[in-house]
């Protein structure tokens, strides 16, 4: 008989898991949503200095045009 091993552990960030936990219960927080907005926000300006700005979608949308 074959073994079956079992997946390895996956750590999850609490603050994840909590915001996994609210959706699940769909509870809405404006608070905890308006921090995470921020957050975001925050994050894509530093990659937007770090990077310079980045047009993805442009490219993949003409590429998928163009091959039609």
């Amino acid at each position: 008989m074959p073994t079956i091993e079992k997946p390895a552990a996956i750590a999850v960030d609490s603050e994840v898991q909590a915001a996994v936990d609210r959706v699940l219960r769909g509870v809405r927080d404006p608070e905890v949503m308006r921090r995470a907005a921020e957050r975001m926000d925050r994050m894509r300006e530093e990659m937007r200095l770090r990077v310079g700005d980045v047009e993805l979608a442009v490219s993949l949308i003409r590429e998928t045009r163009d091959e039609g």
